[in-house]
């Protein structure tokens, strides 16, 4: 029952089995196949313990405790000082970092693309375009491929004074290559680069359809908890392709536009005073005060906020504050906790100079 001989290069073999984590009965099996013993599991695991601490200072396999896409963070030893010898390593590593800034040349790659304006008869309604909540990564294009269709057939129906779209909140589920959000928190990973492909292959068509039938097309950067960085570059990248277009890529939490007797505000809804069931009142004087020449310019105020994936709405003081709806799948942060059944649909806006005319749901 006891435990063979068996050489030193025999013992580093499953050593180094043992640090790529094999299981130990797996590495037990392979030891009985090679020497015949029918030792315990327990006892060579004991054993091979034993000679895991002797032989661990040994070059064979102490270059082979760093894998690929880790880096070496820390080195504790344990030194002998009677026999002048360390008998003993702990190595500890941790994935290597990215850095975002790794997508710059996927945007600098991007040329500006020209084509000529739809000639029709001018209108004078605005559309506003607020895809909140996408999550590109949990969702594909596949996934968005109908609401795409619904919005190019609602962008060609006539020849709008100016088209708005709102970009970013939560556009994408992660903020950097770690499977991260904005606030560092770890969420279900994503591959960034292909939710990248996903995002741009839905809004190219639908940016260029808007320059074709719009005097005026914008767009407007709105940070979200999830993506503020990622979304960021990656609506750097379309203010690059687009020049067509007016670009508003600065990170303010809340922003505003005016059109005629419009007022048209956004914020995530992750920050402030933001509550569309208790803090109307507070949510109103954030955006009267911080706002105020566009308040008093103004009759119609529309206030609207992403961030809970589901439709909300309040009128407090002559400002209609919306939470809007999405139609992203559920993903494991929501399902955990039981945020599920709400509408999946997207909300658009129209406008003429005087008030809010129409929502348009797509699903």
């Amino acid at each position: 029952m006891g435990v063979y001989m068996i050489n030193q290069d025999i013992w580093l073999e499953f050593i180094e089995m043992r640090n790529n984590q094999v299981p130990i009965k797996e590495i037990h099996e392979t030891y009985m196949k090679k020497t015949g013993s029918t030792c315990t599991e327990e006892t060579f695991a004991r054993q091979l313990r034993d000679k895991r601490n002797k032989l661990t200072a040994a070059p064979e396999y102490k270059a082979k405790t760093i894998y690929p896409g880790q880096r070496l963070k820390a080195v504790t030893t344990q030194y002998n000082p009677e026999k002048d010898i360390v008998t003993q390593i702990w190595i500890k590593t941790v994935e290597e970092e990215y850095d975002v800034t790794d997508l710059l040349p996927y945007i600098n790659k991007i040329k500006p693309v020209k084509f000529k304006q739809v000639k029709l008869p001018k209108t004078p309604y605005l559309l506003e375009i607020p895809l909140f909540d996408m999550h590109f990564g949990v969702n594909d294009f596949d996934w968005y491929q109908h609401a795409q269709q619904e919005i190019l057939e609602l962008l060609i129906s006539r020849k709008w004074e100016k088209i708005i779209f709102v970009i970013g909140q939560d556009l994408l589920h992660n903020n950097d290559f770690k499977g991260t959000t904005a606030n560092g928190t770890v969420i279900e990973k994503i591959d960034l680069l292909e939710a990248y492909d996903n995002a741009f292959k839905f809004y190219s068509p639908l940016i260029e359809t808007a320059i074709k039938y719009s005097t005026n097309v914008e767009l407007i950067y709105s940070k979200g908890n999830h993506d503020e960085t990622s979304a960021a570059l990656f609506f750097k990248m379309l203010e690059k392709l687009f020049p067509q277009c007016d670009c508003d890529s600065s990170l303010h939490d809340k922003k505003v536009r005016v059109f005629h007797n419009n007022f048209i505000g956004w914020s995530h809804g992750d920050k402030g005073k933001k509550n569309v069931y208790t803090k109307l009142a507070d949510i109103r004087g954030v955006f009267s005060t911080k706002f105020i020449k566009e308040y008093a310019a103004t009759g119609c105020r529309e206030v609207h906020f992403g961030h809970i994936h589901t439709e909300k709405d309040g009128d407090a003081y002559g400002f209609m504050c919306r939470s809007l709806s999405t139609e992203t799948q559920t993903d494991e942060w929501s399902d955990d906790n039981d945020y599920i059944g709400n509408h999946k649909r997207f909300m658009l806006f129209e406008y003429d100079q005087q008030k809010l005319k129409r929502i348009d749901y797509i699903s």
